[in-house]
């Protein structure tokens, strides 16, 4: 998933969880703020990459050239450093621990 797509998604999530429950934002902040930590969680990817490579190069490309991390994000990381087993699992680690954290 693209974080476009957690853009896209997340703007729904936070819409109907602004419709529904009373958020002490004004609605376009309580959306906003989905957004953003829609795209944020994707952050965990560099890490995981760093792990299987060994350096932060997926970083250091994005920080030179930051747009692909908006239109080409197949750019950002090469056929070996992130799996996309592991994009899942690392989501669903961060999800548990923010999930029993709460």
């Amino acid at each position: 998933m693209y974080s476009r797509d957690h853009a896209i998604v997340s703007a729904a999530v936070g819409a109907a969880g602004v419709a529904v429950l009373p958020i002490p934002l004004p609605w376009w902040a309580a959306v906003g703020y989905a957004v953003v930590v829609g795209i944020v969680i994707d952050f965990d990817h560099f890490a995981v990459a760093r792990l299987e490579t060994g350096d932060w190069t997926a970083l250091r490309r994005c920080l030179r050239n930051p747009k692909i991390a908006v239109l080409d994000q197949d750019e950002i990381f090469g056929p070996q450093d992130l799996w996309p087993l592991q994009r899942l699992l690392s989501h669903h680690l961060i999800g548990g621990v923010v999930v029993f954290g709460l």
